[in-house]
């Protein structure tokens, strides 16, 4: 019984985890279109250059 009270998690923890890595990943997949974006601008000036 030590064992179970030992490792249990309650359920609203384990939602705001949950909650607080959605957030991460939504964060970073504007973070990657963002940063394409860039790469693409900086991709037309080099090759305009050339």
């Amino acid at each position: 019984m030590n064992f179970i009270s030992r490792n249990y998690t309650p359920d609203a923890m384990i939602a705001e985890l949950i909650s607080s890595k959605n957030k991460e990943i939504d964060w970073l997949k504007e973070e990657i279109k963002f940063l394409r974006g860039e790469n693409e601008k900086l991709l037309l000036i080099v090759g305009e250059k050339i």
